[in-house]
């Protein structure tokens, strides 16, 4: 916000389209390399709550470029995905931090539009109910009211994801919220571990897919914890390893698997060399 105040919009549109500028070139170099789902990042137009996008200047220069990734994603049938920081909770208690919420989510649906991509979580907002506040069912419906209060188009591209902590949102419990209100949920391969209710993986997962429509695959997020490979017994269980070594092969053809390693793109190349004929 400071630098925002000190050098004004025409400072904020320039960083815009040079993400812009840099997103387009990260896409083509996954395409180059075989990677077809992405995770873009939420500061893409930074400050966004500060001003309308149209309003901007350098706003068609950056309508332009917005136009050019859009008809690139779909020209090479990239899914792109926003995961909204933490702080984003739908079912807060707090008026202030639903209304935040509210505002992030639809100013990421807006994105899309700008890219002129379909209307449908094939492009995810994914987010955590992230909380229970003491009363599961009260946050429930807060959620619910509050998604009610979304434009269609954010709520087209909202979807729910799994929690890991005991407490928090199962996947069981996010199966009802999704399979009432048309809400699809992200199956968290890892999360699952820590609220798993029962559930095997698989089941879970099944559970997750039947919120999906038929003709879009569902997400998965998969990663491993780091205690696994490291000898270091004070590394918290939930922390993720540098590279993932056994994603079910079932899991990579029924969804498209977002791996969530350390070695972000090193991690996805290291997995495709020990595995022969996998589609990931």
């Amino acid at each position: 916000m400071k630098t925002l105040e000190q050098k004004g919009l025409s400072y904020v549109s320039s960083l815009i389209e040079q993400n812009l500028k840099d997103l387009r070139t990260i896409l083509q170099w996954n395409v180059d390399n075989n990677i077809f789902f992405y995770r873009c990042t939420s500061n893409l137009f930074p400050k966004n709550s500060q001003y309308e996008i149209d309003n901007i200047p350098n706003y068609s220069s950056i309508n332009s470029l917005c136009q050019e990734i859009g008809d690139f994603i779909k020209e090479n049938n990239v899914r792109l995905s926003f995961h909204p920081d933490h702080w984003v909770k739908l079912a807060s208690p707090t008026q202030s931090v639903v209304e935040n919420s509210l505002e992030t989510i639809e100013n990421h649906a807006e994105w899309y539009s700008l890219f002129g991509l379909e209307s449908s979580p094939l492009h995810p907002i994914n987010i955590h109910i992230g909380a229970h506040y003491s009363d599961k069912n009260a946050t429930r419906d807060r959620l619910v009211s509050h998604y009610n209060n979304l434009s269609q188009n954010a709520q087209n591209h909202l979807v729910l994801e799994n929690d890991d902590t005991t407490s928090l949102w199962s996947v069981s419990e996010l199966k009802e919220i999704g399979r009432d209100h048309n809400i699809p949920i992200t199956f968290d391969y890892l999360h699952h571990y820590f609220t798993d209710r029962g559930l095997t993986y698989q089941d879970a997962f099944n559970q997750c897919k039947t919120t999906w429509p038929t003709d879009i695959p569902p997400v998965t997020h998969y990663s491993e914890p780091r205690r696994l490979y490291s000898l270091d017994t004070e590394t918290q269980p939930k922390a993720h390893s540098e590279y993932v070594q056994d994603i079910p092969e079932w899991l990579i053809q029924q969804s498209s698997v977002m791996i969530e390693a350390n070695s972000k793109e090193k991690a996805v190349f290291q997995f495709r060399s020990t595995r022969i004929n996998s589609s990931i």
